[in-house]
Formats: structure tokens, C-alpha cells, sequence
């Protein structure tokens, strides 16, 4: 099946991630979100697995494709991307990520908080009450949810509205890593399972994606996804 999305060749080089809070994320901020402690009893989750990862990225990638294609006419027409890049997974984003998670809040961190030294990072999260059970299948709503409110007149230059702001993170097209990461717990009596994920670089600023045909403005170093 051919593809409307980008893959990378190449790698940034991430940064060790130790127990102790980095200097680096000292440099962002002093209450950065890796070096932050928390009495949350975290009772599920705590670490997203390998299967799960694969969900995250199929789930997303999908959803990228499809928009990139042109393919999405359920609510309004939206025109095909031609520089939707191919998400991939990021360890050193799912870290930050899981520690917001076992923060067990559901509340964004500020900007500052989430900072990684590589690229700007975005930020959608999702809350489960009722279960303890981890099943990644319910962020597809960020995009089903949301795709409704969002109007071809939004891509350029990009009107930010928290009608489809996880939409827009889903899709921005010159995001290109993502790392997550989940907890369940028990609050109030009600079971809960929060689910974080971490974007690169962030979206929801600037132009959500190029409007043309898919893979026609390819950056350097990518190639067609087939």
C-alpha cells in the first residue's frame, strides 16, 4: 500500500536519562517534570510496553495517512498533506512522558516542564475512569473526536482552537517522534488510568501541513513511506 507519509533516515541523538535529575533539564526549568516526585501509588502501567508502542505508532501513522492521502471526507473535505512525516518512537519523550503519568494528574505540564533539548514538545492527554486495564485503542478518539470541528481555513496559518487541539497535535505534519507513557490508580475510590503522550517537535504552531500531493515536499534525508 503505498503511503502519503515520510520516514527518516538518520537519528538525533537523544540524551541518558538517569535517576538523578539531568543538568540539562535543570537548564528548562527547576520544577521540570522528569525530576518531579510523587505519592501516587501507581497500580497498572508504569512503563508502556513493547506491544503497546507498536499500537501507539500504528494508530497514529494510520490516522497521519489517511489525512495525507486526502482521504478524510466525513465531516468536511480536507486536502492531502505533502509533508506528512511518519511518527516514530522516542525513549527519551516516553520517559518525560511516563513521569508525567505517574504524577497521576490530569492536567498539562507547562511547556518548560516537558522541554527535551532536541525540539519543542506537544502534548495530549487522555483519562480512563472505571478501569485499571491499559488499552492504548482509546486514543484513536483524539482524532475521530475531533476531526468534526476542524475546517480547511484552520491549516494556514493555523487558528488554534481546544475544539480539535489534540487533533491538530495528531496530525501536524512536521512532528515526526512521539513517546507516551501510562498509570492506572485509585482516586476517591474511582479507578483511573491516565495516558500521556509527548510530541516532536510540537505542533499546534505555525502551519498544521503543506496542502499538495502526498510526499511532493519531502524534506532532506526522507524518502516515501511504501
Amino acid at each position: 500500500m503505498n503511503l502519503g507519509i515520510f520516514v527518516v533516515f538518520g537519528a538525533i541523538l537523544g540524551i541518558c536519562i538517569g535517576k538523578n535529575c539531568p543538568s540539562v533539564y535543570r537548564r528548562f526549568s527547576s520544577s521540570h517534570t522528569f525530576c518531579r516526585s510523587s505519592s501516587c501509588k501507581v497500580e497498572s502501567g508504569g512503563k508502556v510496553s513493547e506491544s503497546d508502542k507498536q499500537v501507539i505508532l500504528k494508530a497514529h501513522n494510520e490516522l497521519r495517512n489517511k489525512l495525507a492521502l486526502g482521504q478524510e471526507k466525513q465531516y468536511q473535505s480536507l486536502p492531502s498533506a505533502a509533508n506528512m512525516m511518519k511518527l516514530e518512537w522516542d525513549d527519551e519523550l516516553a520517559a518525560v512522558a511516563q513521569a508525567h503519568a505517574n504524577l497521576c494528574k490530569f492536567d498539562h505540564d507547562a511547556n518548560e516542564q516537558r522541554a527535551v533539548e532536541n525540539f519543542s514538545v506537544g502534548q495530549n492527554l487522555q483519562m480512563a475512569k472505571g478501569t485499571l486495564s491499559i488499552d492504548w485503542n482509546g486514543i484513536r478518539s483524539w482524532y475521530t473526536g475531533e476531526v468534526q470541528y476542524f475546517f480547511p481555513q484552520y491549516i494556514k496559518p493555523f487558528q488554534y482552537q481546544k475544539a480539535y487541539g489534540h487533533f491538530s497535535q495528531v496530525i501536524w505534519a512536521e512532528t515526526w517522534k512521539i513517546g507516551c507513557g501510562v498509570s492506572g490508580f485509585t482516586e476517591n475510590n474511582v479507578k483511573k488510568v491516565l495516558y500521556t503522550c509527548n510530541y516532536g517537535p510540537a505542533g499546534n504552531l505555525g502551519e498544521a501541513y503543506k496542502v499538495g500531493p502526498p510526499c511532493s515536499a519531502c524534506p532532506d534525508n526522507t524518502k516515501c513511506s511504501s
